[in-house]
C-alpha cells in the first residue's frame, strides 16, 4: 500500500532515510523557499522522480491521494507518493530488547487525534526513543496528517502495531522492560521515580485514559504534578514533557 507526506520537513526526511521507497516527488510550480530547493537537490541526490505541477494541478493530485486527509495543514508546495514504512513484528520488537542495554519504548492506547499522535512522534523522535507501538484498530493510523504533524520524526523510529495493547505489555514485562502510565491520577510524580535502561511510557486515548486492563498492567501509573488552575493537559503536551524526562533521567541514571 502506498502513502502520501507532505510538507517540507516530513518529506526532506523520507528522501533521506528511505529514498528506496519514493515512487515519485511532486512539486508545485513557482514555490520558492530554502527549505523546498533542499528537498528537489536531495530528491535529484538520490535519483527520485520529480514531476512539477501547477497549482490546480497538485492540489486536485494531493486531494484525490489523500481523500482530504490535509485539513488545514499546508502542504508547503510538495508531496511524494512512497511505499508504506515497514513495521516490526512482536518478535524483532524482542530481540531489539534483549541485544540493547538500554531501550525506550513509547505505546499509545487508542490515541484518537492524528495532531496529538503526529506530536508525540515528533517529540519521541527528538528525545531518542527507538520504538513507538500503537494498536491496529481503534486508533490513528499513519495517516497524511499524522506524517506531515510528525515532521519527519517517524522515519527515525521503529514502529510496531499490536492487536491488544495488554498482552503487549504483558510481553513487555515478561522481557523486563518496566512499563509507567502516565495519567493525571497517577500516585507519584515523573519526577520521583527512577527510570530503569529499559522502559516503556504508556499514554492513553484523550477523553478516556487508560482503560482498567491497561492500567492494571501497568507497573506503576505516574503523574506531571500541576497547579489546580486546569485539570489536565493535552494528551501530547502531557506525553512529551514525560518523554524528555524520562529521557534525560534514562540518560544520567
Amino acid at each position: 500500500m502506498n502513502q502520501i507526506i507532505f510538507g517540507t520537513h516530513a518529506v526532506f526526511e523520507a528522501l533521506s532515510v528511505r529514498p528506496q521507497d519514493v515512487y515519485q516527488v511532486v512539486v508545485m510550480e513557482d514555490r520558492q523557499s530554502k527549505k523546498l530547493k533542499n528537498v528537489i537537490e536531495i530528491a535529484k541526490q538520490k535519483r527520485c522522480p520529480i514531476e512539477i505541477k501547477n497549482r490546480r494541478s497538485f492540489e486536485k493530485w494531493i486531494s484525490q491521494r489523500t481523500k482530504g486527509d490535509v485539513g488545514n495543514l499546508t502542504h508547503q508546495g510538495v508531496a511524494i507518493e512512497t511505499r508504506s514504512k515497514n513495521y516490526i513484528s512482536l518478535s524483532e520488537l524482542e530481540t531489539l530488547i534483549q541485544t540493547k542495554n538500554k531501550i525506550f519504548i513509547l505505546v499509545l492506547d487508542h490515541l484518537a487525534d492524528p495532531h496529538n499522535v503526529g506530536a508525540l512522534l515528533r517529540s519521541a523522535a527528538c528525545c531518542g526513543v527507538d520504538v513507538v507501538c500503537f494498536p491496529k484498530q481503534g486508533a490513528a493510523q499513519l495517516s497524511p496528517t499524522v506524517y506531515k504533524v510528525a515532521a519527519g520524526g517517524i522515519e527515525h523510529l521503529a514502529l510496531c502495531r499490536v492487536a491488544n495493547i495488554r498482552y503487549l505489555l504483558s510481553l513487555l514485562n515478561k522481557w523486563q522492560v518496566k512499563c509507567f502510565g502516565l495519567d493525571m491520577k497517577g500516585d507519584r510524580s515523573i519526577y520521583e521515580v527512577s527510570v530503569p535502561a529499559k522502559v516503556a511510557m504508556v499514554i492513553g486515548s484523550e477523553e478516556e485514559g487508560f482503560n482498567q486492563n491497561v492500567a492494571q498492567s501497568c507497573d506503576e501509573i505516574v503523574r506531571i504534578p500541576m497547579s489546580s488552575a486546569l485539570e489536565s493537559l493535552n494528551a501530547s503536551v502531557a506525553g512529551s514533557i514525560g518523554l524528555f524526562e524520562f529521557a534525560h533521567r534514562q540518560e544520567t541514571s
